[in-house]
């Protein structure tokens, strides 16, 4: 229940804002600079797959900060959920979801999901290996694994759907 800035701020000590840049530097003692092939260009070039590949580099930077402040046996990382038709029986309340969702978000985001579908066992794979680099425990949390009406999109869960995802933390953390 406490948002990272105030959780770097309380280990390190740091004083003032360490939101966004703030946050590195209040660990690192000073702003990086962009890095990476995607620093020079502007994100709205970027392809589906640049943005994934920046998206799964700053989550593991993030990841290594989290354990760099509290140590791999404090963390459980726990890959969220994407359902879709493709990867889960669905029941009738989240196929009517889902369906005015995609119709909402017109052909641009058949594109998306598409690609998100395609590439989010290599994402959350992608993901395991770098916790196991780092001694993180880890959990997929795979759509397939839950029951009944779980999802109200693809990835926000219904209550019965968050019930379940917290059997599955517990589970873990239990090992």
């Amino acid at each position: 229940a406490v948002p990272v800035h105030d959780l770097v701020e309380q280990l390190t000590g740091a004083r003032g804002p360490t939101r966004g840049t703030g946050l590195l530097r209040a660990v690192r003692g000073g702003a990086p600079a962009p890095r990476g092939p995607f620093a020079a260009r502007d994100r709205r070039e970027l392809t589906l797959a640049e943005r994934r590949d920046l998206a799964l580099a700053r989550q593991i930077r993030d990841l290594s900060l989290l354990v760099r402040l509290t140590g791999p046996a404090a963390v459980l990382f726990c890959v969220q959920p994407f359902a879709d038709t493709g990867n889960r029986n669905q029941v009738p309340q989240e196929r009517e979801l889902l369906g005015a969702h995609d119709q909402r978000q017109g052909a641009r985001w058949n594109r998306v999901r598409e690609f998100a579908l395609a590439c989010w066992p290599r994402y959350a794979a992608a993901l395991r290996a770098a916790c196991q680099d780092l001694g993180v425990g880890f959990l997929d949390l795979d759509a397939r694994s839950f029951d009944g009406w779980s999802f109200v999109d693809r990835v926000h869960l219904t209550d019965h759907g968050y019930a379940q995802a917290a059997e599955q933390i517990t589970e873990m953390l239990e090992c």
